[in-house]
């Protein structure tokens, strides 16, 4: 399936596959979003279907990069596979967003 990326504002939608053969793809958004200046960097990941650890690098790297920017990193909407994974590796306190919060 691949990986499509949807960049709406502040907020960035993934769908489909965030491993390693999205990399490219995924820096270059988060580039993007960073450069673009908005007050928050949100990203929706209901359509993620695949998750492996550089996708999960990926997800450091930008709530890394926008508390160096001083802009709000957020996560709405996770899917199976985005919990289920952060789960696994008790990822959920460090990536934990209100948002994502209420949909459990």
């Amino acid at each position: 399936m691949g990986c499509e990326i949807e960049q709406l504002g502040g907020q960035i939608r993934v769908a489909g596959e965030m491993t390693i053969y999205a990399a490219a793809d995924l820096k270059a958004t988060l580039s993007a979003a960073i450069v673009a200046e908005a007050p928050a960097c949100v990203f929706d990941l209901s359509q993620v279907t695949e998750l492996d650890t550089c996708g999960l690098q990926f997800l450091l790297m930008a709530k890394t990069a926008c508390a160096a920017r001083g802009i709000e990193f957020g996560l709405i909407d996770a899917s199976d596979v985005v919990r289920e994974t952060f789960g696994l590796l008790h990822l959920g306190a460090l990536l934990q967003s209100p948002t994502m919060e209420s949909d459990a």
